[in-house]
């Protein structure tokens, strides 16, 4: 069995096919996270794998400058040319520290579609990018989710179904990572609820932590 992959191609052809009917609305969490007032006018935010970019068009309406990151050439070019979105078409685990450090790093359904190396460059670079008192927003699938163990099983955690591979979150354990990192856990949740999708209603982590140490 493997423990890393690269879907790159899958979500190229994934976003190409679902065109601009599927960036309308913003997510949940996205929307949550504006009407509680954890993200406002002005803050800087970097989006780790921005995918359609329906929750990146969202925040840039808000008011924040956003800093938007995919792999997906489609995705990027389409964001490139609207106004006031800064966009970078790059693996999202593997970049170079900001200029400036961000206020915001949200990163919603892309925890769960990298590997367990990738995560650990993640975390690395967020607590050298995020600034004092900011905030990481994190929703990913976890392994108690209904669709964990279907498919093809290609690692720990790690399931290749619908043609492309999900590395489930153990909640428990992200979270002891979360905080060996040195993040302040803010909100820490483990339900389904959050991210319904036509008859789906998947067990997502949903997470804001802070950086309490720089």
């Amino acid at each position: 069995m493997q423990d890393k992959f690269d879907d790159k191609s899958y979500w190229e052809k994934y976003y190409k096919e679902q065109g601009k009917e599927f960036n309308a609305n913003p997510s949940k969490f996205a929307q949550h996270l504006i009407e509680k007032n954890y993200l406002k006018p002005e803050l800087s935010l970097v989006e780790l794998g921005c995918g359609n970019g329906r929750d990146t068009l969202y925040f840039a309406q808000m008011g924040l400058k956003v800093r938007a990151i995919d792999q997906s050439e489609f995705t990027t070019d389409n964001l490139n040319k609207i106004k006031g979105i800064v966009v970078q078409t790059n693996d999202f685990t593997r970049l170079e520290n900001l200029e400036e450090k961000a206020d915001v790093i949200y990163s919603r359904f892309t925890l769960h579609s990298i590997d367990k190396k990738g995560e650990e460059r993640v975390l690395k670079w967020v607590q050298s990018n995020l600034k004092k008192d900011g905030i990481f927003c994190i929703e990913a699938r976890t392994t108690k989710d209904p669709i964990y163990g279907k498919g093809e099983q290609r690692g720990k955690h790690i399931w290749f179904y619908q043609n492309h591979h999900r590395r489930f979150l153990n909640a428990k354990s992200f979270k002891n990572r979360l905080e060996e990192y040195g993040f302040d856990i803010h909100f820490f949740k483990e339900k389904n609820g959050f991210a319904p999708y036509k008859n789906q209603d998947p067990v997502v982590l949903r997470a804001i932590v802070k950086a309490d140490q720089q």
